[in-house]
């Protein structure tokens, strides 16, 4: 007589042992890939921000001018150290694109029809320059060579008007699973290291 298990296999409601081992597998990469996932899209979404009213303003001199945000006693205290161009900010935003990979959205604001120079400085050695006329947002792209902290500074320079604007931000690179290593001798079989040492025959040479 056929048991009511075997029955119940052989129609599918009962997995194979076959079936079951596949499962656990099945189930363990889908949720390696999801985790994997989960992680490259955390680190696309990460958002390193400075608003525009930590812009510090200088005059040609040098001087420290109020931020534009201080209101009419900040406007009064910073009208002998940077004349003209009051309105003149940046809003530093830095989206991570990839391990190493930013981009960097710069919102510039200028009450002056001058020509603006925009000096970024991503802090690893690597500067980039544009010019601008009037209020525009820049997006620039940089990748980093090394994985860490590093300060992004930006630099608006209105020559008509003898005044500057700089402001910054502080962007994490996380890095990738991948890390490019130069060739390396993991398991030497001659002296036994990481192995018990592997005798040669009296034909064979010992490898380079």
């Amino acid at each position: 007589m056929i048991s009511a298990a075997v029955v119940a296999a052989a129609i599918g409601f009962v997995p194979t042992a076959a079936q079951a081992a596949d499962q656990p597998a099945q189930r363990q990469g889908s949720a390696t890939a999801a985790v994997d996932s989960a992680k490259a899209a955390a680190a696309k979404s990460t958002v390193f921000h400075s608003p525009a009213e930590r812009t510090v303003r200088t005059s040609a001199s040098g001087k420290a001018a109020a931020p534009q945000a201080a209101g009419a006693a900040g406007a009064a205290a910073g009208a002998g150290a940077a004349k003209g161009n009051a309105g003149l900010a940046v809003d530093l935003r830095a989206s991570a694109t990839s391990g190493r990979g930013f981009s960097l959205a710069s919102q510039i604001t200028t009450t002056a029809g001058a020509p603006v120079r925009v000096d970024i400085d991503w802090g690893d050695g690597r500067t980039d320059t544009e010019h601008v006329t009037g209020a525009k947002l820049l997006t620039s792209k940089h990748t980093f060579t090394e994985v860490g902290k590093h300060k992004v500074k930006v630099t608006l320079t209105d020559q008509d008007n003898n005044v500057t604007a700089t402001n910054s931000v502080d962007v994490q690179s996380l890095g990738s699973k991948f890390t490019p290593h130069a060739p390396t001798r993991l398991l030497d079989t001659r002296s036994g290291i990481s192995a018990a040492p592997t005798i040669p025959s009296p034909r064979t040479a010992w490898p380079a």
